[in-house]
């Protein structure tokens, strides 16, 4: 057995070397560079070169890739005003003061009745019903959902 570990060393070895020796070969001869010859620019030499302007037009008649029409050019000095009215201010609702007091439940006729205070006021109330244009739509554990001219907002306890 240790006779075999040898020969196999003996040809390990050699193989190893020669491989390594490929690799070194090959980074040295690509560190080597040919002295070559870098273009030099003096102030001089590019001030006699004439710098041609480029010009160019663009073309507005066009296929519309999602209409599928040619737009048409306009015409230069026809210009189009339109008056732009400043838009009013969005009207922002004003919500009566909501405080969610929790529900209660009667098991043996299987209702479900909510108790709100709206401006002070406290209601009890059932799902769907309405006062003072606040609407119940439907009723959690932590929170009610509540419409006030068509707009729903959720109060928490």
């Amino acid at each position: 057995m240790i006779m075999k570990n040898k020969k196999m060393m003996y040809v390990l070895i050699p193989v190893t070397l020669i491989v390594w020796g490929l690799i070194i070969y090959r980074i040295v001869a690509g560190l080597k560079t040919e002295n070559e010859v870098m273009p030099t620019y003096s102030p001089s030499s590019l001030a006699n070169k004439q710098v041609v302007a480029d010009t160019f037009s663009i073309n507005p008649s066009y296929r519309d890739p999602f209409l599928g029409k040619v737009m048409e050019r306009k015409r230069e000095g026809t210009e189009v005003k339109t008056e732009v009215k400043p838009a009013a201010p969005p009207q922002v609702l004003q919500w009566p003061a909501i405080i969610y007091g929790g529900t209660i439940r009667n098991a043996k006729l299987n209702k479900e009745m909510i108790m709100i205070q709206i401006n002070g006021q406290e209601y009890t109330m059932k799902k769907g019903e309405t006062v003072n244009g606040v609407q119940v739509i439907a009723a959690f554990n932590d929170s009610i959902q509540v419409s006030f001219s068509k707009e729903k907002k959720y109060i928490h306890k």
